[in-house]
């Protein structure tokens, strides 16, 4: 029983396969339609990313050292404080500038293969 219900089933999938066609679509067949505007392959997609990130990451970075620089004033002398105002600020640098080389590495491939990477 189960059988002759899989070899039907198959035997339309089959047909369908042969003709081009989706077997519950009748003779029109089916399309996805793109979700993503703009996007044709995956090079495209990590540009606008890199691009779409790119400002978030320097505005962050924009906010920690606004928050570095009022732990430093809210310190008080405290040199703890002034210590761990120093650190947000140095740790927010670096994080800037790791963003910055990313972006510069995503350039230099471009340079030397031809590929472009970057918008």
């Amino acid at each position: 029983m189960w059988s002759n219900a899989i070899l039907s089933v198959s035997k339309v999938l089959a047909e369908g396969a042969e003709s081009g066609t989706n077997p519950d679509a009748g003779s029109q067949g089916f399309q996805i339609n793109n979700p993503l505007p703009g996007v044709d392959n995956p090079v495209t997609l990590i540009n606008k990313i890199i691009g779409g990130l790119l400002p978030i990451a320097v505005a962050l970075t924009s906010l920690v050292i606004l928050w570095g620089a009022f732990q430093l004033l809210s310190s008080s002398g405290n040199p703890e404080k002034i210590e761990r105002g120093k650190k947000t600020i140095l740790w927010a640098v670096i994080g800037l500038v790791i963003v910055l080389v990313a972006q510069g590495i995503a350039f230099v491939i471009q340079d030397v293969t031809g590929i472009k990477v970057t918008q």
